[in-house]
């Protein structure tokens, strides 16, 4: 059903929003593409998991590497978004130039948090997905789930804060 609602949401887009910027509309179906693939991952991860691999306790031991490819691409995806979000806070405060301070700090809470997911995903499938590494990769995870958090919150308020008191 998420799935069906994201091809609408495509669909209402490429109807309403066709003089939008090439770099926007290729942000769109980029995001669109990296979407599906995490759908097909997490399908497949939940397929092992759940159902070919049905009562063999075995499989909680192995890490399909579609769960690894998991979280590779989610920080590509939440460091794209938090960005573009940035990017828009950052034209809609033209007019407080003091304002802009916060779009810089998102989008280097975005890299970071994208980095370090990155550079912790890529260190635990070089290491042939073990899970004994996973605790020596904890600070790299935490980083990635606590700047994902703070760089949510940071967009939250600055929209709240842009809608609320800036007049337009």
């Amino acid at each position: 059903m998420l799935l069906g609602s994201l091809v609408v949401q495509l669909y209402n887009y490429c109807l309403t929003c066709s003089k939008d910027r090439k770099i926007i509309k290729f942000t769109v179906f980029f995001l669109f593409i990296c979407d599906l693939v995490q759908t097909g991952l997490a399908t497949d991860y939940s397929w092992k998991t759940l159902v070919r691999f049905w009562g063999d306790p075995t499989i909680l031991a192995q890490v399909p590497d579609t769960a690894v490819s998991l979280s590779v691409i989610n920080p590509i995806i939440s460091g794209i978004v938090q960005i573009f979000f940035a990017w828009r806070i950052w034209h809609l405060s033209s007019e407080q130039k003091w304002f802009r301070v916060f779009p810089v700090l998102i989008v280097l809470v975005a890299l970071m948090q994208a980095i370090s997911a990155l550079v912790a995903s890529i260190r635990f499938f070089a290491g042939g997905g073990n899970l004994a590494l996973l605790p020596a990769l904890k600070p790299g995870f935490t980083v990635w789930l606590v700047g994902s958090f703070i760089a949510d919150i940071l967009i939250a308020l600055c929209m709240v804060y842009l809608v609320r008191f800036v007049p337009y």
